[in-house]
């Protein structure tokens, strides 16, 4: 069980009540909690020692073993009860077997810089597979924290078999004040959560209710609402919102939110004997397709090609339609950059010779194969975004300070007028986890999070134009010359020096 909870709520004591009721009277079942400090497990223990204490003399059992973070009974009971820490990480529990198993504040157990899934892995390899056993994970959210949030919406969409029960924090009626204004009313913000709770959990936020909610905000949040739904959510996305300043408002969110759509088909890019791009369908594949590519249609790929750094972004791709600016095709990877050449020059040819800009920062390897090895006929070469007469001297769309602020600029108007049609879930997914870094001073993927779909987008927006839309009619434009006259150099380059017969590097088409 998975409870995101309100501050405040009681679960750590009831947890520990069922736990120390279910030792007492069973024979050789050990109890393990862990909390994300040293601090809170010594706090836990006290919790289940005073359970024990405040027994009637003669059904106290006897104690084969006590210390600050461990009860043990005599035999023939042997029952056990221990308190840990997270930050045993690897080692935690090993040499143990609980069938209870209480988590605390597991939101906060990458705390310190640790690895909450190692100290998962270990404590869950611990506890036996099967039905009598009981594993409670309860915390305040921290934001989209590595481990439980992960854990949450793996729930929710069904990849673990976890069951996730929010405790929101009008259901304490110690949040409740005394108004003593006379002239108190509900503001609008108030009247539209109070009407969204009572649609969706037939629940009934009073007025006493928003008065304190009104005072803590003012009291114990800095005057902070984001501050306020974290320690006090009344819905699952209040919990999991991230704190820091968000690029994209949450108007713009749910749009994109309520437009995904599965992709019609998923598979990879093949190529047949006669030298023709082909599509393989694969249900594992890394290419999402919502429409196949339209005769005559002009597309463009924009690439954000991974640094290689383990644990980072993957390869993102988007292949963008430029008459109705949707993307209808994404692919995602973590390959080689000749694997991600071969599937980006498949990809390209099928979507008729589109331009494809993949981002040459990191790793100029796939430019440089696309262009030079491969010969794709039709590769972006970018120019000075503040001199257009300049000469396009280099393959692929570069990202740097000056470009990376215009694009952002293109990205927000874009998604605020909804002229974007994308129906990617991963896409809505980073969208939620972009925000201002005080530390970089810039938009950015939150800690244990990713960017490279928006910033492939964002690269795609740039690639169709590069100002910003006067109105809805004002269509993109790719800018394609660039790419075909390069090509037309490299053409009689190579037919002087390699010989009119010769195809060095090139796939043939029939």
């Amino acid at each position: 069980m998975l409870i995101p909870k309100a501050r405040k709520q009681g679960i750590t004591t009831l947890i520990q009540a069922l736990f120390f009721e279910r030792l007492y009277n069973n024979d050789h079942e050990e109890a393990a909690v862990v909390a994300h400090n040293a601090e809170s497990s010594s706090y836990i223990f006290q919790i289940s020692r005073r359970f024990y204490d405040f027994l009637p003399q003669d059904m106290q059992r006897g104690l084969k073993y006590s210390a600050k973070t461990e009860l043990e009974y005599i035999e023939p009971h042997g029952s056990k009860y221990m308190v840990m820490t997270a930050r045993s990480g690897d080692a935690l529990a090993k040499g143990t077997t609980p069938t209870l198993f209480h988590g605390s504040e597991v939101a906060n157990w990458a705390d310190s810089g640790q690895d909450p899934w190692k100290a998962w892995t270990s404590i869950a390899s611990s506890i036996p597979d099967h039905h009598e056993t009981a594993i409670i994970l309860e915390s305040t959210a921290n934001g989209r924290d590595p481990f439980f949030y992960r854990m949450c919406m793996g729930a929710i969409k069904g990849d673990n078999d976890y069951e996730v029960v929010f405790l929101p924090w009008y259901l304490n009626d110690k949040y409740t004040r005394e108004i003593t204004d006379s002239g108190w009313r509900i503001t609008q913000e108030e009247d539209h959560i109070k009407g969204e709770i009572l649609d969706t959990e037939g629940y009934l936020i009073s007025d006493e209710q928003f008065e304190y909610r009104r005072w803590c905000i003012k009291n114990k949040c800095g005057g902070e609402v984001g501050i306020w739904d974290r320690y006090y959510p009344a819905t699952l996305r209040d919990a999991f919102a991230v704190s820091e300043k968000r690029f994209f408002p949450e108007s713009v969110k749910k749009h994109y939110r309520e437009s995904v759509a599965p992709p019609k088909v998923v598979g990879d890019m093949g190529i047949s004997e006669g030298g023709y791009p082909v599509f393989d369908p694969n249900k594992h594949g890394s290419l999402h397709v919502w429409e196949k590519p339209i005769s005559r249609e002009k597309y463009v790929i924009a690439v954000d090609v991974s640094e290689g750094i383990p644990g980072g972004d993957y390869h993102s791709a988007y292949v963008l339609k430029r008459s109705s600016i949707e993307a209808v095709a994404a692919l995602s990877c973590l390959v080689d950059a000749d694997e991600l050449v071969d599937q980006l020059y498949r990809l390209g040819l099928w979507y008729n010779k589109a331009v494809i800009a993949p981002e040459n920062n990191h790793n100029p390897e796939v430019c440089r194969r696309l262009s030079y090895h491969m010969r794709y006929p039709n590769v972006y070469w970018q120019r000075d975004i503040n001199n257009p007469r300049s000469k396009a001297n280099r393959p692929g769309w570069n990202t740097n300070v000056k470009t990376r602020r215009e694009m952002l600029d293109v990205l927000k108007m874009v998604t605020r007028q909804h002229l974007l049609r994308i129906y990617d879930e991963g896409f809505v997914e980073e969208m939620e986890d972009f925000a201002w870094n005080v530390n970089t001073r810039k938009w950015q993927a939150t800690p244990g999070k990713h960017d490279d779909r928006i910033m492939a987008m964002a690269i795609g927006l740039m690639l169709l134009d590069l100002s910003p839309y006067k109105d809805r009619s004002d269509r993109l434009r790719p800018k394609v010359e660039d790419g075909f006259s390069r090509y037309k150099e490299f053409e009689s380059y190579w037919k002087k020096h390699s010989g009119s017969n010769k195809k060095t590097g090139r796939l043939t088409f029939g």
